[in-house]
């Protein structure tokens, strides 16, 4: 699945057990791990939350953390970054107890498994990720889904986009959400008390 119907899955309460986060766009792997906090995690939890920012954290380390009871709540969230076992550098036998671990994934805990990058999808384990509806493509944004994109953003911020501020926003260069996100808040403050966000707005703000 792609991160926008991840992101609509979990919106509407279909939470999946694992996820495997991968792709060079670092917003929408924020997105989904902040909606995943949102619903899993009250406000002040972090009984229930664990983060290993270590890729070399030993498989054990995270299937024990994965299989503990949550406290007091219904859920666990667990999260991985860059874990060397999904880069191809773990032994085989840790590859064998995660994929184990994955086609019988504890109902009570959400693991999560975030790589900065693309992951090798011809890797046994990230197969199994892929097969079981795990695995999580998150891409830039270009064109027409770009353009939707933004007009959505924009009425976050009770603005509209005229089309011509939608194109130099398309145009301006690498499609990193979180660039394009900066600069349409930057056009909006400058829009001011005007509902629409005009190509003046966008080119008064330098991008």
């Amino acid at each position: 699945m792609d991160a926008r119907e991840a992101l609509a899955a979990i919106d509407e309460g279909r939470i999946q057990p694992v996820y495997l986060l991968y792709g060079p766009e670092t917003y929408w792997k924020d997105a989904i791990i902040g909606k995943l906090r949102q619903h899993l995690l009250p406000a002040g939890d972090h009984m229930n939350l664990s983060v290993f920012e270590d890729g070399r954290v030993p498989v054990q380390a995270i299937l024990e953390q994965a299989t503990t009871v949550p406290f007091l709540a219904e859920r666990r969230l667990v999260i991985v970054r860059n874990s060397e076992l999904l880069q191809g550098r773990g032994e085989r036998a840790d590859e064998e107890a995660l994929g184990a671990y994955l086609e019988d994934p504890v109902a009570t805990t959400c693991l999560v498994f975030r790589q900065d990058g693309d992951v090798d999808g011809r890797r046994p384990l990230i197969k199994r990720f892929r097969e079981r509806g795990y695995a999580v493509e998150c891409q830039p944004l270009r064109d027409a889904a770009l353009a939707e994109w933004l007009q959505d953003e924009a009425g976050r911020l009770g603005k509209t986009l005229r089309a011509e501020a939608v194109a130099w926003l398309v145009e301006s260069g690498e499609p990193d959400l979180y660039r394009l996100r900066n600069e349409l808040h930057k056009a909006a403050a400058h829009a001011g008390e005007r509902p629409e966000i005009t190509g003046d707005d966008v080119r008064a703000v330098g991008i």
